[in-house]
């Protein structure tokens, strides 16, 4: 019986595999453009919260195994994204299913504060990471329903044990998760991110003043190359970087520079990407999934929640009056890279249309390779509200 099992599942992937090759090549008679992706995506995200038998938002879908069980983490950052997509085009169904996200995310809340690293599972772990994530969704939630004390009172033990998992040093020592080794890695600047979100949302310098600590500690994980030396998931990992936590690091301290009044936090990023722009083919938009210390290279293939991040970056420095002239433009270039391997409805089944994929083209050792993450889809859609806010989609 085991054996059978083994061949099952060893068969299953790799059909998966053959299934995905299959959408590199496929051709696409209604290609989606960046304003029809922007709706198109928000439809994927709301049948990924439909895919799961509760409230959050399912980590994705697999060419595996279908849809899988729902994700704290990413339904934290989610409703943040939720929250502002209402904001722009008033859709009353997006504000009910980002309720819906605020109060999962409560019921599922550890007795000290934390967010688990998984759900459904045995293994429960607390995780400062995953924690930080919500409370960006939280603390968009709390401006929006200020009078609901069940999620501020939620909010504000997370915050608390995070500041616990900082145990006296500038950043997050506790709460570590099982796919990293230790905190001291700069992707951590999102944790930093939710404590300062939550901080200005509720009034609270305590949980703005650890936000700020932490974030510039992160910071200073810079070299004269403008490197972040310390953005893997792994000691390991930093030698050769996803995108996906570059952004992260950048994103971090875009963040929490601007909602700290720090402007050398907000410099450091603007001269971050800068360097990065030695990777990224300004006429394509393609930035490699994976790159070489001092931006001199990188993987064949596009980690698209990195490249959706780094435009995330780019149109965010612009808005706040940090950007540079070729920014916008380059923005527009990869998220039109990111779009082009989308697929519309008239094109690929509902569990695929408006989706994004882990990474392109297909690679074995890609980034979810056999996958849509919902988080792809998520910085997708933040990179194209930004650009609406622009009128440049």
């Amino acid at each position: 019986m085991k054996l059978l099992d083994t061949l099952t599942t060893t068969a299953r992937k790799a059909g998966a595999v053959i299934d995905m090759r299959r959408l590199d090549t496929s051709p696409r008679r209604h290609p989606l453009t960046p304003a029809e992706s922007l709706p198109s995506t928000m439809k994927w995200l709301m049948r990924a919260q439909d895919g799961t038998p509760d409230d959050g938002v399912s980590y994705g879908f697999s060419l595996n195994t279908g849809w899988t069980v729902s994700y704290p983490e990413t339904t934290g950052y989610i409703l943040q994204t939720f929250l502002k997509y209402h904001d722009v085009f008033g859709d009353a169904e997006v504000r009910r299913r980002a309720h819906r996200m605020a109060q999962w995310e409560v019921d599922i809340q550890l007795p000290n504060g934390a967010i688990p690293g998984s759900y459904g599972t045995t293994r429960v772990v607390p995780v400062a990471f995953n924690t930080g994530q919500v409370l960006l969704g939280w603390a968009e939630y709390l401006r929006q329903f200020p009078d609901d004390t069940r999620v501020r009172d939620a909010a504000i033990k997370a915050g608390r044990w995070l500041i616990s998992c900082m145990g006296g040093k500038p950043w997050f020592v506790g709460g570590v998760s099982a796919k990293a080794e230790h905190g001291n890695l700069s992707y951590n600047s999102m944790v930093s991110w939710g404590l300062a979100e939550l901080g200005n949302a509720i009034g609270d310098s305590t949980f703005m003043d650890a936000g700020h600590i932490s974030a510039s500690h992160y910071a200073s994980q810079v070299d004269d190359r403008q490197w972040l030396f310390k953005a893997g998931f792994s000691d390991a990992d930093c030698a050769f970087p996803l995108t996906h936590t570059l952004g992260y690091s950048i994103q971090g301290f875009i963040e929490t520079g601007r909602l700290t009044g720090d402007v050398k936090l907000v410099e450091t990023a603007r001269e971050i990407l800068d360097a990065s722009r030695h990777v990224i083919d300004a006429k394509t938009g393609i930035l490699p999934g994976r790159v070489q210390a001092g931006w001199t290279g990188g993987a064949p293939w596009v980690c698209l929640t990195g490249s959706a991040q780094f435009a995330c970056c780019f149109l965010q420095l612009h808005q706040m009056g940090h950007g540079r002239p070729q920014y916008v433009g380059l923005a527009e270039k990869l998220v039109a890279n990111v779009v082009s391997t989308q697929f519309s409805q008239e094109d690929a089944r509902m569990e695929i249309a408006g989706g994004v994929r882990g990474s392109f083209p297909f690679s074995t050792n890609g980034y979810e390779p056999i996958a849509l993450p919902n988080w792809a889809a998520k910085f997708l859609i933040d990179a194209e509200l930004l650009l609406h806010a622009l009128g440049r989609l």
